[in-house]
């Protein structure tokens, strides 16, 4: 009996779905920082009891591996020092303040659970909400970071702060946390009763390649849809669009470019491309939903893009971390182009958006076309 990716995908609510806290950069960058550093610090609350528990579970799984054991129990001393080191922050730059409250997980029994099937499951969901949660929690202190007006420099595997006062704390809580999203990630989060649920390299690279052209074929979708229902009017002008907001990745544009590009480029490539949509696609459901004359099916398949993307950057990760073990990632460009979607000009916001889809399109297809150049060589020895 297996846990299936539908299955996986209808989990349980999370424990911290109780606590009241934003859910976009919109409604985050409207919330006041003291607030924000309390809600933080009651997420991270929720989650002192539960990893302990996760890790004797896991102990006791007859097919876990000791990777998975090693990192389950990193998470559970991550949250412990990156909790103690937000509440220090708290106390320094508002004191005096008082915490807010927060939920109690209740849901030891099912991991204790006699039957087989509840307590894998119950241990899945916990891996999902914990990777949503500190997914969040890194959001929130990235914008932390930013209100304290300090920055970054990358060197050798560690961020060096530039900044004075208690910013560096939160500058290596951000990291922290960082690395806890990252080990998150990279922990199974559909399990199986029998056996391993471990992918062959080959299937791995099957799944990501369908996904990626499954999504490269919906980007097509949107585009056309997008540009035969608004776009008509702007003529040429749509077609010709501004620059997409990943051309400055340095990221082959032709097969020659592609073959003379080394392995781990072409992963990390991927990665920063999907890595760059990720909150362009958040941004473009919601813009969609409030378009008006916007069918339904464009909205459903935008939002199914947006997962897939999601999914697809853990695929490609799991891919780089094989092939590669140890590379560093790329960094990613932001991307700037919020105000022309939402500008009170209609054809400013429809000539922004017809471009939006353009770029995802290209993006899209660019990834699926990598992703089989790589499997050729790495399970073909390029002779495809």
């Amino acid at each position: 009996m297996k846990f299936g990716r539908r299955q996986n995908l209808m989990l349980s609510t999370c424990h911290t779905a109780s606590i009241f806290t934003p859910e976009n950069n919109e409604q985050v960058h409207q919330t006041k920082s003291e607030d924000l550093l309390k809600m933080t610090i009651s997420v991270l609350q929720a989650w002192e009891v539960p990893p302990k528990h996760m890790v004797a579970a896991v102990a006791v799984l007859p097919d876990a591996s000791d990777v998975i054991q090693s990192r389950t129990k990193e998470l559970e001393e991550r949250v412990l020092g990156l909790l103690e080191g937000l509440k220090t922050i708290l106390n320094r730059v508002h004191p005096g303040a008082v915490e807010n409250d927060y939920t109690f997980w209740s849901g030891w029994s099912d991991l204790q659970s006699s039957d087989g099937a509840t307590r894998y499951f119950a241990l899945s969901n916990l891996y999902h909400c914990f990777h949503k949660d500190s997914h969040k929690v890194d959001n929130y202190l990235k914008h932390l970071a930013t209100i304290c007006k300090f920055y970054i420099a990358y060197c050798s595997n560690f961020y060096i702060a530039y900044c004075f006062g208690n910013a560096w704390m939160l500058q290596l809580l951000l990291v922290s946390n960082l690395l806890l999203w990252e080990y998150v990630v990279s922990l199974p989060l559909c399990l199986e009763i029998e056996g391993s649920n471990e992918l062959t390299i080959e299937e791995l690279f099957d799944d990501a390649i369908g996904m990626a052209q499954y999504t490269s074929n919906l980007t097509t979708q949107i585009s056309e849809e997008f540009d035969e229902n608004f776009a008509k009017s702007l003529g040429y002008k749509a077609r010709n669009s501004s620059t997409c907001h990943t051309a400055s990745l340095l990221t082959p544009e032709n097969n020659e470019q592609i073959q003379q590009t080394q392995l781990d480029d072409l992963l990390k490539g991927m990665i920063s491309i999907s890595r760059a949509w990720y909150h362009p696609l958040e941004k473009l459901v919601h813009e969609v939903a409030a378009l008006n004359g916007a069918s339904e099916t464009m909205l459903l398949k935008v939002k199914e893009v947006e997962e897939k993307n999601q999914e697809l950057l853990k695929k490609i990760k799991e891919i780089l971390v094989r092939v590669h073990p140890g590379a560093e990632e790329n960094v990613y460009p932001a991307w700037m182009g919020l105000a022309e979607v939402r500008s009170a000009n209609e054809d400013t916001r429809h000539f922004a958006l017809s471009n939006i889809f353009r770029c995802l399109h290209s993006d899209t297809d660019k990834v699926a076309t990598y992703l089989e150049i790589v499997k050729c060589r790495v399970i073909h020895n390029n002779n495809c």
